[in-house]
């Protein structure tokens, strides 16, 4: 199937108009596509960023010429969240839920140990709750939570989820202002 033919098989969602081009959001039967057609083609062809993302997008490329192709099916698989990566987005956002919420004082690391990851956990003793891998787990959590929130909504717009979940950006140091 051609270009043309492509084009002309899906429903134009939204279209925009920018200096770099025509922009456009196609439905298909199964999936979505986003397109930008330059003013001024250099060639005839695709133009697709070698970047991370890169077998998704082929993959993508695939489904729009070929539907039904085994290609498209792996498009819209590779974007769709494992359940370990679902309970976790799940959980950032419950953190950074319950750290936004308009109360007298914001939570503490205990709070939110107790509240959000183990519920009824208790440290009677402070030195308990210093040594308790909990904490550092919720501290860790916490300065991810912060980074989804400051630039993670983008990566998964794109479908990267690797930056929101990994705790590379910080080598695991808290970016954010420390909770006790």
């Amino acid at each position: 199937m051609g270009f043309e033919t492509a084009l002309t098989a899906r429903t134009i969602m939204v279209e925009a108009e920018t200096e770099a081009g025509r922009h456009m959001v196609l439905a298909g039967t199964r999936a979505r596509h986003r397109l930008l057609i330059l003013h001024t083609p250099k060639r005839d062809g695709y133009f697709v960023p070698g970047d991370g993302s890169l077998p998704v997008r082929l993959a993508a490329l695939g489904a729009f010429h070929d539907p039904g192709s085994r290609q498209a099916v792996g498009s819209r698989t590779a974007l769709r969240p494992t359940a370990y990566q679902r309970h976790r987005l799940s959980l950032l956002l419950a953190i950074l839920d319950r750290m936004q919420q308009p109360s007298s004082e914001p939570p503490t690391v205990r709070h939110i140990v107790r509240d959000l990851m183990c519920s009824g956990l208790e440290h009677e003793r402070a030195i308990e709750w210093k040594t308790s891998s909990h904490r550092r787990q919720a501290q860790r959590l916490i300065a991810e939570a912060r980074r989804m929130m400051a630039t993670g909504y983008r990566d998964l717009l794109r479908g990267s989820m690797r930056p929101v979940l990994g705790d590379r950006h910080s080598g695991g140091r808290d970016t954010g202002d420390k909770l006790r």
